[in-house]
């Protein structure tokens, strides 16, 4: 079992979403919409960043890639993607000991994209759930 192996398992135990976390952006934004907007950005940036620490790694720009792995880890903890989260950390961690393969970014790219996808299915069920006990709410307190 190589690294990354040990990581995809890793990251299996982990929460795909931390709905705490999301409480809490909401608290700090003071309204639950503003941090649904907030993520929908994020889960909307998720291609174009994965893709970029990709592109980073594979022309070995590691300047580049930590800055890029850096913005995806900070904002996967502000929006509760444990998963997503977990893998950067092992990731940049990999990066500043000096492992980068073709086969590491591939590996990477691989996970991040799962994670991603995962996140994306999981807080897409949240919001759209939210949204139905919104309408709800507001039905029932109509005259």
């Amino acid at each position: 079992m190589d690294l990354m192996d040990l990581m995809d398992l890793m990251d299996r135990t982990l929460p795909v979403i931390d709905t705490h976390v999301i409480d809490i952006l909401a608290q700090e934004l003071h309204s639950y919409p503003d941090a649904l907007d907030f993520i929908d950005r994020f889960v909307a940036l998720l291609p174009e960043r994965i893709n970029a620490i990709h592109n980073a790694l594979t022309r070995s720009d590691l300047e580049q890639a930590t800055i890029t792995l850096l913005s995806l880890h900070t904002s996967a903890a502000m929006v509760g993607a444990t998963q997503l989260h977990h893998t950067t950390t092992n990731a940049l961690a990999t990066i500043t000991n000096g492992h980068t393969t073709h086969t590491h970014t591939q590996n990477l790219t691989r996970q991040l994209t799962r994670n991603a996808a995962n996140y994306t299915t999981a807080y897409t069920t949240l919001r759209d759930t939210t949204q139905k006990t919104q309408l709800r709410s507001k039905h029932r307190a109509s005259p």
